[in-house]
């Protein structure tokens, strides 16, 4: 793959995990062209460039390394490789330092986790939380038609991802994901993720599509994650 290619892995890596594309097509030519053509020609040259641009870039290049494999349906392949387990687990041990929901995990990384660490605990060291009973659930405050509430920030850095709501119209609201528009292009974009017919709804859906508290959650949100952090002790 050209360097210009392996450039773009982290901003990949990053919003694969969230969910986000904010430019498909350019994914495609930077990434998945060029990424399938080397798969079907030098699979084993393919993984040594991925696995080396992963590591001498860090973060969350490892992780783009790892997602960009599984797109191209190389993972089984590799799958006990050591140059592959390598870089599978140095993108976990990224990914559980930012503090990340184990939600992001494909299952491939959440067996591989297990199976390093024991539990799916020790990757997020949170407990399992009672959700609130339909109907029953905290008050929330007004959202007007048109208005949007920022609930939540993925990780600590400046420009990380957040998550805001939006009472589009009546009885629509929207999950919806700001990030970056692209690698060259640091504009904050706004991308629809998915839709439910109440506030309380959509905050349950988001709460459970995470399953665990980013790095910050709105007050509204934090009862809805599935997984909570340990109670601390008095």
């Amino acid at each position: 793959m050209p360097e210009s290619s392996l450039a773009t892995l982290a901003m990949f890596g990053r919003n694969h995990c969230n969910g986000v594309d904010p430019d498909p097509s350019q994914t495609v030519a930077t990434l998945y062209m060029p990424g399938m053509s080397a798969a079907q020609s030098q699979p084993e040259e393919l993984l040594n460039q991925l696995v080396d641009a992963g590591f001498a870039r860090g973060g969350w290049a490892l992780v783009g390394a790892v997602r960009l494999l599984m797109e191209l349906d190389l993972v089984r392949r590799f799958a006990g490789q050591p140059r592959f387990l390598s870089l599978l687990d140095e993108s976990l041990l990224f990914l559980q330092r930012e503090g990340a929901s184990s939600g992001v995990l494909r299952p491939f990384e959440l067996d591989r986790w297990i199976e390093t660490h024991g539990s799916v605990r020790t990757f997020i060291g949170y407990e399992l939380a009672d959700l609130p009973d339909a109907g029953r659930e905290p008050a929330v405050e007004n959202l007007p038609v048109g208005e949007f509430r920022r609930v939540a920030q993925l990780f600590p850095q400046p420009g990380s991802n957040a998550i805001y709501v939006e009472h589009r119209e009546e009885n629509v609201y929207f999950a919806v994901t700001q990030a970056p528009k692209s690698d060259e292009d640091p504009e904050r974009v706004m991308w629809d993720w998915f839709s439910a017919p109440t506030l309380v709804a959509l905050l349950r859906e988001l709460g459970e599509r995470m399953v665990t508290p980013p790095y910050w959650a709105h007050d509204e949100l934090l009862p809805y994650f599935p997984w909570q952090p340990p109670a601390k002790q008095a």
